[in-house]
């Protein structure tokens, strides 16, 4: 199987689940496979109350992109280097794609 296409390993999705919750502390974190398992869609949606809720963010994560790291310490640098935080902020309701 190409390294692009592997399937993605339950520790990948974790640790990005896990640095979605830091960086929007309070939201609800959804996740669901894609493409037979070779991307992950994360959803984020923050729950704000009595105020117009902002659409969800969305962040695409290729097995291409999981392949590049061997442990959670060098995925989360990759998160948090890449700005993805600030990019999933940005998108309003446009996807962020991590290939």
């Amino acid at each position: 199987m190409h390294r692009g296409t592997r399937r993605i390993e339950r520790w990948q999705i974790d640790e990005v689940e896990r640095f979605l919750e830091r960086v929007f502390a309070g939201s609800r974190i959804e996740h669901y496979p894609r493409g037979g398992h070779v991307a992950h869609l994360f959803v984020v949606t923050e729950a704000l109350l009595g105020e117009k809720r902002p659409p969800p963010h969305q962040l695409l994560v290729t097995g291409h992109f999981f392949a590049r790291f061997k442990d959670s310490i060098a995925l989360e640098q990759a998160l948090i280097g890449g700005d993805v935080a600030q990019q999933l902020a940005r998108a309003g309701d446009r996807t962020v794609e991590l290939y």
